[in-house]
């Protein structure tokens, strides 16, 4: 619009121009050649445009004339790259579907277009690489670090040529010139500090990981983390060569990272070492309260060397209660109350944990439990049965892989901070629930008194001295032997022969009677352990009592261990031993 608006203004600005010319009076005079031509001042105007148009017109001829061979080579050239970049373009397509016979054509054809052109080397280095030609493709990236535009280029396609042979070293090389021409470039930084780790070159990765996190490749906090773990793997080597720079490497990796459980582990025990108990406490401490981890309780309760088992059980009872719903703390503290003794502690803090998430370790713990309270074998092997088919416990795990102890870098990968603290993948799969019944979580009653061969003869020993040596007859017999001797009178010699066999067959029916009783006196002298038994004869029994003793029977369907009656129940055993003879 504007454009027509400015057009129209022209055209009329002319008009008005001649209007104005032709309005005005008068000649122009042109003299050539000695001839004199009087023209009209608008067919003068008009004459000039005219002639400067026909210049234009040949001074365009002109000039095309002469810029028409390098305008003819232009116009091919132009023809040719659009038929290389046609072909590149075919080629990276064909390339990229996995037909490398035609992409090995275009790719020729690409070349032939498009001379001198670095895009067609690199597409031919695919191609060949694709082929697994590794020769021509690393024949094909050295020419191309010839060129300081394209070594960037070539150190980036040999680096991955000496990865896919397993040529670390080579590629180790390659990575580093690239990363020394470029700090920039994310895979150099990258794959310079993945290969150093791997080779546990643990202070050449800390300087290239400052330098990404210079250039900007690597996050603040990520890099943080990759810190703490550089130093704790080095404090790890070092703990034993040289224990003071280890102290200081492993304070600032917790420092860093202080839910990190290696790092807090090692400062506090080296720590420790150096008899800075306080500090060493503290920093386990604040990574409890973070992440409750058993490596963690363990050291805390042998950070201070010689404790007794007494010590350390307060420790940790102390150190469970920062983190009072944690199933970790009650399974520490079970096991140093195992260790102490202390069974209703154990058995309280392991009720909630195999309540709410029973595992292994925590039904292991339970047949510990059983076999140091009770010595129960039945349920020692109720509770390891329910160790096998219960779910696993967290471990240290990498790719896959299972260690007892943590590691700064995965052993398959080689990649670091691979090590979590978690349940391995293969054991994900739900457990069949099994029902926890009260009685098997709660104690067994105590068990009855096992009576040693020694108390028993003891016992026996004291028994026969308290007895009396020569015991007064009882009326019972001297009148059985009159009714004899009245039964003899009437029937003559061979009554009084049966009279006088008759008192020593009561005595000894007697004895026999007597002689459970004493056994229960023996058992009851046992339980006692320590009393000795004051005998009473039965004349002295009868002075006490004003009259004979009733007799009285006594339960006899106990274990032979079996301790006895109540004795708040039980009336004295010697009398009850001679209330039989009454």
């Amino acid at each position: 619009m504007v454009r027509l608006l400015v057009t129209i203004a022209v055209l009329f600005a002319f008009a008005i121009g001649f209007s104005w010319l032709a309005d005005q009076p008068g000649t122009i005079t042109i003299t050539w050649l000695n001839r004199e031509v009087d023209v009209d001042p608008v067919v003068a105007v008009i004459g000039l445009i005219v002639f400067f148009v026909v210049l234009m017109i040949i001074w365009t001829i002109l000039r095309i004339t002469i810029k028409s061979p390098e305008s003819l080579r232009r116009f091919f050239g132009r023809r040719r790259r659009d038929k290389g970049y046609e072909a590149l373009s075919s080629a990276l397509i064909a390339l990229g579907s996995g037909d490398s016979v035609a992409a090995k054509r275009y790719a020729k054809d690409a070349r032939k277009h498009l001379k001198g052109a670095p895009v067609t080397q690199f597409l031919e280095a695919q191609v060949a690489q694709q082929e697994d030609r590794a020769n021509d493709a690393r024949a094909i990236f050295e020419n191309l670090t010839v060129e300081d535009r394209t070594r960037l280029l070539g150190l980036h396609g040999l680096f991955l040529e000496a990865r896919h042979q397993g040529e670390d070293a080579a590629a180790r090389h390659y990575a580093e010139q690239a990363f020394e021409k470029a700090p920039h470039l994310p895979w150099a930084g990258q794959a310079l500090f993945d290969m150093q780790c791997a080779e546990r070159d643990w202070e050449a990765a800390m300087k290239t990981l400052e330098q990404n996190q210079h250039a900007k490749l690597i996050d603040r906090k990520v890099a943080r983390r990759k810190r703490a773990v550089l130093l704790t793997a080095l404090a790890q080597e070092l703990e034993d060569g040289d224990p003071d720079r280890a102290r200081k490497l492993a304070v600032e990796a917790h420092g860093l990272a202080p839910e990190l459980i290696p790092a807090a582990v090692i400062a506090s025990r080296l720590l420790a070492r150096y008899g800075d108990i306080r500090k060493a406490a503290k920093i386990l401490e604040t990574a409890w309260k973070k992440d409750p981890h058993p490596d963690l309780a363990d050291c805390y309760a042998y950070v201070r060397p010689g404790d007794s088992v007494q010590d350390r059980l307060k420790r940790v009872e102390n150190f469970a209660k920062l983190r009072p719903n944690s199933p970790q703390g009650a399974m520490a503290l079970a096991r140093v109350a195992i260790d102490a003794g202390a069974w209703p502690m154990a058995r309280d803090a392991l009720k909630k944990v195999v309540r709410s998430n029973p595992t292994q370790q925590a039904f292991i713990l339970m047949s510990e439990l059983e076999e140091g309270e009770h010595g129960d074998r039945g349920r020692v092997r109720e509770w390891l049965g329910r160790a096998v088919r219960a779910p696993r416990d967290p471990v240290w795990t990498a790719d896959g892989v299972v260690s007892d102890e943590w590691a700064p870098i995965s052993p398959v990968s080689g990649r670091l901070d691979a090590f979590e603290w978690k349940v391995p993948l293969e054991d994900l799969d739900d457990h069949p629930g099994a029902l926890i019944e009260d009685s098997l979580l709660d104690s067994l009653p105590p068990p009855p008194r096992v009576i040693s061969p020694e108390e028993t003869e003891k016992v026996i020993d004291v028994e026969s001295r308290a007895a009396p040596a020569a015991p007064k007859a009882d009326p019972i017999p001297e009148k059985a032997a009159g009714s004899a001797q009245d039964a003899g009178a009437a029937s003559g010699s061979d009554g009084v022969t049966d009279a006088s066999v008759m008192p020593s067959e009561s005595v000894d029916t007697d004895a026999a009677k007597a002689e459970p009783v004493a056994a229960n006196d023996d058992r009851k002298a046992v339980d006692s352990s320590s009393e000795e038994v004051s005998a009473e004869t039965p004349d002295d029994a009868s002075k006490a009592n004003g009259k004979d003793p009733k007799p009285e029977e006594f339960p006899f369907s106990g274990r032979p261990d079996d301790p006895g009656t109540d004795k708040k129940k039980a009336e004295p055993a010697e009398a009850k031993r001679f209330s039989l003879f009454s």
